[in-house]
């Protein structure tokens, strides 16, 4: 008899078995209305909004290749008709730029969300990189040049001040990095877990985090304003910012704050 291995991951994060559809693969900007997996063809280019997502449960595999805008749009969003309650959205191993926002996944009307962002290259998009609004995994990305307008003719005025990634309450952050956005490199809500992340020469702030929030091993430094900004209670160990000004903001009592070099 066959032996048939699992992986679970407990949260809202995996629950796969082997045996899997085929990706569908994707050659254009277009809606995805179904869950499952999709996958890049080739490189894409869009003229405003490239990839509208009308169903939960989608994982797109960007595949190595870039989806490329014009100054204008969303790389990747909800669509206005879609409904969602933004469960289980997973993109993954890509480049997304030159937009004005890489990938909006605010959930129209609130509800329950889980992402999954991983090996992304969030580069120069107008307004802002990545903002998930809910409990999200975000690894190995990097968030470069956010808030900067890419196009010598100029883009759409900016309505967002620029921020690389923004994720909500209970968010895990890990070895990512997030370098020259115009405003703050990392922000994220309350009871968050940011480790192993490089966020150096942003406009504002460093990082930026709610209460009930563990910082460990993040290195931080050169931001215009604070490196690291996080309400209290929360835990930082082995964090390491320097060159911002200050170097570790806390507000409210009872953080915890051991082994940090932040002079």
């Amino acid at each position: 008899m066959k032996k048939l291995t699992w992986i679970l991951l407990v949260g809202p994060w995996l629950l796969a078995g082997e045996a899997q559809a085929a990706p569908t693969v994707i050659t254009s900007c277009q809606a995805i209305t179904q869950p499952g997996a999709y996958v890049l063809g080739h490189n894409l280019v869009a003229t405003g909004n490239c990839i509208r997502l009308k169903s939960d449960g989608v994982t797109l595999n960007l595949n190595g290749f870039q989806i490329a805008g014009n100054g204008s749009g969303t790389g990747i969003k909800f669509a206005a008709e879609c409904g969602c309650a933004g469960r289980q959205i997973v993109i993954q191993h890509g480049q997304i730029s030159g937009f004005a926002r890489a990938i909006d996944l605010a959930v129209l009307g609130g509800g329950p969300t889980t992402y999954v962002l991983e090996d992304l290259r969030i580069a120069e998009n107008a307004e802002f990189g990545a903002r998930l609004e809910g409990e999200s995994m975000v690894r190995n990305s990097v968030f470069y040049r956010n808030g900067v307008c890419p196009f010598l003719d100029g883009c759409a005025r900016p309505t967002e001040p620029g921020d690389g990634l923004t994720v909500g309450n209970n968010s895990i952050v890990t070895g990512n990095i997030a370098v020259l956005n115009a405003h703050s490199g990392i922000v994220a809500g309350a009871s968050a877990t940011i480790t192993g992340n490089t966020v150096n020469s942003n406009g504002f702030i460093g990082i930026s985090v709610g209460g009930g929030a563990t910082l460990v091993n993040n290195t931080v430094n050169a931001n215009t304003n604070a490196g690291i900004s996080v309400a209290c209670p929360s835990n930082l160990q082995a964090n390491t910012a320097t060159a911002n000004t200050p170097n570790l903001s806390t507000s409210g009592s009872g953080c915890l704050s051991e082994h940090n070099l932040a002079p």
